[in-house]
């Protein structure tokens, strides 16, 4: 479940509503590993506003007024949206709420930024920045479900959970990037 943190502007409410349902209705979900995709059905079961009852797995979502610096940022079960956020447009909304929804169910950066692209590509997903790919490089190319490898002719392919190929976002890797991923 989900839950308004007390002074979450009530105008903003909708907006959260909205892309909990565009993460829930993408037809790309069924792409999502089956861990993550019963994790985010329990989370996403419902949405109350605080103080209500904790139920097993549940989501504060709280307001963070700042205008620059991130979009929005995760601690332990809480997801701070800033009004930057916001200010990006519903469609950007959605893939950030669903980003940080992947680390509350201990995904990795690498994790989230891929199945971001893999739900919101051209839909409000953003490829990943310089500093994403230094962190992706400092963890080996490997997340909790997804991986990075080099295969055949030293092209990057990214592997979901069960060996499968998921459809590479990432854009083009600077040559030094490319000599730190494993070979598939």
């Amino acid at each position: 479940m989900l839950i308004f943190d007390r002074g979450f502007p009530t105008g903003h409410q909708r907006n959260v509503r909205d892309a909990v349902e565009a993460i829930r209705k993408n037809p790309t979900g069924d792409k999502l590993p089956k861990d993550l995709r019963a994790g985010l059905d329990t989370v996403l079961d419902g949405i109350g506003t605080f103080p209500s009852p904790i139920v097993a797995r549940s989501v504060t979502i709280a307001y963070d007024e700042r205008d620059n610096g991130p979009f929005a940022y995760t601690g332990g079960s809480c997801i701070w949206l800033c009004k930057r956020a916001f200010d990006a447009g519903q469609d950007r909304l959605n893939a950030i709420l669903f980003h940080e929804l992947v680390h509350v169910m201990c995904g990795w950066e690498l994790d989230a930024e891929v199945l971001e692209n893999l739900l919101f590509h051209g839909r409000g997903a953003t490829r990943p920045d310089h500093g994403d790919i230094e962190t992706f490089a400092r963890g080996n190319w490997v997340g909790r479900w997804v991986r990075v490898v080099k295969e055949g002719n030293d092209a990057v392919v990214i592997k979901g959970p069960q060996g499968e190929t998921i459809p590479n976002y990432l854009g083009k890797l600077p040559q030094d990037d490319l000599a730190g991923i494993p070979n598939g």
